[in-house]
């Protein structure tokens, strides 16, 4: 009985005091995961740092996956609640780093240290406010990396850093790891991944590889959870770009230049100077499908979600012609004092523009003369609350819905 990180940490360094043999042990704390209960001597242990907030904390304005913003509560609405997430995410950690540090101490009472693979990353990546995003299995960059250490002098000099552009190592080379420390062969074993002393020897490289998130689920209407919003994806990605591919009805891909963006801001996907590397993209991807057997695709993955590439304000991409196509492109989101709107449609009727907060309520509503094309207005925001809304376009039958963050 007790806080999962000290009764994590007791077992297994009662186990490493007294094993005699050979060992392998996984110690899977949960400490970092939402959502996070510090121990009673690390609560508002960091009350007082200021948080990373990161550079790339404001959504996405055009050309991304349509659903990334239609799940509220997998979205930050304003800084203090990121803030409140990343110290508490920070004081749980902090009891593990006391476990690491009694780890340590074990094996160097009983003289295993150095003859001891340490081991430590997490089992995925987590996004905290980029895109103002939450959550994980999106292919951008913080859900994408794991950190990874090694302490195994044997191979590993200590303090060297393996950052340079020729080196990637995968999740799925931690088992190869293991294998080759406990010397056997791994070629006995049906591997994808290798060795990490081979990969940062230099005598095996990779220079890309595929990232996949797979839902097996039908679409259920009725449960609107992660599930009916965020389709099956793959992705390729390399030291030097990243091209996303989701499981949409429509066309929905991205493209990112890592060596001039690399936090992901802006989709290449139509730009005219990336057309070559995108289609030469579309056909690294396909192939490494076909290597990797990547069967699972046309059999049980077969569910294509709802969803299209929001084209935002990308006006000499987004060709008209359809009559029941609303786009609304929001000028600036977070907005501060107002917010900005154009409305692209294939129809003349009347627009009825209307705000609501999240408790449903109607903050603001006007009927807007459209005509084939684009429609501009500006909303009076200063006085709303920060917080979440939600901005609804309809026009005759057809509608259309964006969220909205006042800050």
């Amino acid at each position: 009985i007790g806080h999962a990180t000290d009764i994590i940490s007791d077992t297994a360094e009662a186990y490493l005091a007294r094993v005699d043999t050979p060992f392998f042990v996984g110690i899977g704390h949960i400490a970092p995961h939402r959502p996070v209960t510090p121990q009673s001597q690390y609560v508002d242990y960091y009350a007082n740092e200021k948080m990373p907030i990161p550079p790339n904390f404001s959504e996405f304005t055009k050309l991304y996956p349509s659903f990334l913003f239609d799940t509220p509560d997998k979205l930050y609405i304003d800084t203090p609640s990121l803030n409140n997430d990343l110290e508490l995410y920070y004081e749980g950690l902090k009891g593990v780093d006391d476990n690491i540090v009694g780890i340590i101490d074990v094996l160097t009472s009983r003289n295993l240290l150095d003859k001891t693979m340490i081991i430590f990353l997490g089992d995925n990546g987590a996004l905290y406010g980029d895109h103002t995003l939450k959550g994980k299995g999106l292919p951008y960059e913080p859900s994408m990396q794991l950190p990874l250490f090694i302490r195994y002098p044997k191979w590993f000099p200590a303090g060297k850093h393996y950052a340079d552009t020729s080196f990637i190592a995968t999740s799925v080379d931690i088992a190869p790891t293991i294998i080759d420390v406990s010397k056997q062969n791994t070629s006995d074993f049906s591997f994808q991944g290798y060795s990490l002393k081979k990969l940062t020897n230099g005598s095996l490289k990779r220079d890309k590889f595929m990232f996949e998130k797979i839902k097996l689920t039908q679409i259920d209407s009725a449960n609107n959870d992660e599930e009916d919003v965020t389709p099956s994806l793959r992705a390729l990605r390399t030291a030097h770009y990243k091209f996303n591919r989701y499981l949409c009805d429509h066309q929905v891909e991205e493209y990112f230049d890592l060596d001039n963006d690399p936090l992901g801001l802006t989709n290449l996907l139509y730009h005219p100077d990336y057309q070559v590397q995108v289609a030469a993209a579309r056909v690294s991807l396909d192939s490494m499908q076909v290597v990797l057997e990547d069967t699972i695709q046309t059999s049980i993955d077969t569910v294509h979600r709802h969803c299209h590439l929001f084209k935002g304000n990308a006006k000499l991409i987004f060709h008209h012609g359809d009559a029941d196509t609303i786009i609304i492109i929001l000028k600036e989101n977070p907005i501060i004092n107002e917010l900005g709107v154009s409305i692209n449609t294939g129809s003349d009727e009347d627009l009825v523009v209307s705000l609501f907060n999240q408790l449903g309520a109607v903050v603001y509503q006007r009927v807007v003369k459209s005509f084939i094309g684009i429609s501009d207005l500006t909303i009076d925001a200063a006085e709303l609350p920060q917080g979440m809304y939600f901005l609804r376009v309809i026009q005759g039958k057809n509608s259309e819905v964006r969220t909205v963050l006042k800050n």
